[in-house]
């Protein structure tokens, strides 16, 4: 029971955490990719980092709570690399936007070709987050 409520407490915790860009964004490797979310358009409507860079449910919070806790650990050892990369599946995307309603947004660029919804939308160098 203990052991319960101690893996619990660190779930709520670390998800309180986490919800704070400001926290990202403390890292100095992390700090130029908090700066373009900012910039980009991204941080106006998704105000989080974890709110995209985690999966659906229960399972992506404890997913991506793992991940982060590596992520801390190699920072902390110094056996990170640089360029960081992540990755933002399209099915966490959708999460919080309908297909459809994403479908019909999107049918007003013709010769649109659906390749996931981060080749137009991202915060990477020079990008706008509206695509």
């Amino acid at each position: 029971m203990l052991v319960t409520a101690v893996l619990f407490a660190a779930v709520v915790g670390g998800r309180a955490v986490e919800m704070q860009p400001e926290f990202c964004g403390s890292c100095h490797v992390e700090r130029e990719h908090y700066d373009r979310w900012l910039s980009s358009g991204a941080a106006e409507h998704h105000r989080s980092c974890i709110e995209c860079h985690t999966g659906p449910g229960l399972t992506g919070i404890v997913h991506g709570q793992v991940r982060g806790v590596r992520n801390v650990a190699a920072y902390v050892t110094g056996t990170y690399s640089v360029p960081l990369t992540a990755s933002v599946p399209e099915e966490w995307c959708l999460k919080c936007h309908a297909r459809a309603q994403v479908e019909a947004q999107h049918a007003r660029f013709p010769g649109f070709a659906p390749t996931g919804c981060g080749a137009c939308h991202n915060h990477k160098p020079g990008s706008s987050f509206t695509g």
